[in-house]
């Protein structure tokens, strides 16, 4: 299985670092087919963040296999391990939101977790 990086400022990974405790990515995402932000972009109150047509309308055509987001930790901006599927990202907040438990994600989270013990 090959993992998609997912392009952006904070998208730099690096999959022989590991993905727990310091990887260089720490959650993996669904991106939509027809404008290429992320699956979670298309849903509740998140369109209202972007002038994308295709987010604020919510018709989301995701990609069926995940890529790879860095994302930072506050206070402190450190790189986060990566997040298991199904759990709840930023809890607490009005951006909360549960990480994605189809059986790609799984699949990827397990690959990743392997390699990351056996490194």
């Amino acid at each position: 299985m090959t993992f998609n990086q997912v392009e952006g400022p904070r998208s730099s990974y690096d999959e022989t670092s590991g993905p727990l405790g310091g990887g260089r990515m720490s959650v993996l995402v669904h991106l939509c087919r027809s404008c290429g932000h992320q699956q979670t972009w298309h849903s509740g109150g998140n369109g209202g963040y972007t002038s994308c047509r295709c987010c604020r309308a919510d018709e989301c055509d995701p990609a069926p296999e995940p890529g790879l987001l860095q994302t930072l930790s506050f206070p402190g901006w450190q790189l986060e391990p990566l997040l298991a599927p199904g759990t709840v990202r930023n809890s607490g907040s009005m951006h909360a939101t549960e990480c994605c438990v189809c059986a790609a994600c799984v699949v990827a989270y397990e690959r990743l977790v392997k390699t990351a013990q056996s490194a």
